[in-house]
């Protein structure tokens, strides 16, 4: 039975309680999501599972093609089970793709496109922005996998405008996910779930403006950054919820999010004597470098 429904043409900014408050009147909802690439940026697709055939046809009837506050119009379809056929599931790397970052953020797409375009035909080209800013990284598509393969060999660490650009083969987030999370050569313990460990902050930001950065994800406990002797920041805090999966929706957001100039670092917290525990472990496998939701990130 397909109880399921997908919601396309979605505003960039729309969460999945939206799609609940929206979706919610038709009846029980089992689960609900929305699919992201690899950046954490929305790709305008949702799902809701109902509980009921009835309702997803419903909603599908009343919904589809209707412009509100969800997107301009929204198109809203039943689907056969998402897990039967979810493309997350089957995902390929793109070798004609790649992912490019570290370059001014005055470039924009056409000066992405002069500096690519001598490697050969590119279909696409784009930089990842937030409220109209460069991030600093974005994608570009090529018809031919050799392009970009040259594309890497030739630009990848070239100096422009004093930034050293970093161009890499495109590794769609699912595949980036498998490959991390089937490194566990250590057990992580002592992880506190529910508070975010915060770096790469400006050394002006005040505990009042963290915690603003963070207040929309759910209700935070606590709020602080770390200072010197001399009370100067370290450029990094903590931001501590009361529930643990409001701070997962809040890493999973802003872990890379660019603010002020700076690109924020965001993993849950370990306790001093797990950290020291992985820190010895790092000095005796080099391919483990960071950690992340309890497992570790390989080397990439």
């Amino acid at each position: 039975m397909a109880n399921m429904i997908m919601i396309d043409n979605l505003y960039p900014k729309v969460d999945v309680s939206e799609l609940c408050i929206a979706f919610g009147k038709y009846g029980r909802i089992l689960s609900a999501d929305i699919e992201y690439d690899k950046n954490l940026i929305s790709v305008g697709k949702g799902f809701v599972h109902f509980a009921e055939i009835s309702s997803a046809e419903i909603a599908v009837k009343e919904m589809n093609e209707e412009k509100n506050k969800l997107g301009n119009p929204i198109h809203v379809k039943l689907i056969e089970n998402r897990e039967k056929n979810n493309p997350r599931n089957s995902v390929e790397p793109d070798e004609t793709k790649i992912f490019v970052s570290n370059f001014d953020l005055s470039w924009d797409e056409c000066d992405m496109l002069k500096e690519f375009k001598p490697y050969g035909t590119i279909i696409e080209v784009k930089i990842s922005e937030s409220d109209g800013k460069s991030n600093g990284y974005g994608f570009v598509k090529f018809v031919e996998s050799s392009s970009a393969k040259g594309a890497i060999e030739m630009l990848n660490g070239k100096m422009i405008n004093n930034k050293q650009l970093i161009v890499e083969p495109f590794i769609p987030w699912q595949l980036r996910e498998k490959q991390r999370n089937s490194l566990d050569n250590v057990k992580v313990m002592d992880v506190e779930w529910n508070n975010l460990h915060v770096k790469n902050l400006r050394k002006d930001i005040k505990e009042d403006e963290l915690k603003r950065l963070f207040q929309n994800f759910g209700s935070i406990i606590s709020v602080k950054v770390a200072t010197d002797e001399k009370g100067q920041s370290k450029g990094f805090g903590f931001v501590c919820f009361k529930k643990d999966e409001d701070a997962a929706k809040a890493r999973e957001q802003m872990d890379h999010f660019t603010y002020k100039s700076k690109t924020l670092e965001i993993n849950f917290n370990q306790k001093k004597s797990a950290r020291q525990k992985y820190l010895h472990a790092i000095r005796k496998d080099s391919k483990i470098r960071s950690f992340t939701d309890g497992r570790e990130k390989g080397c990439k």
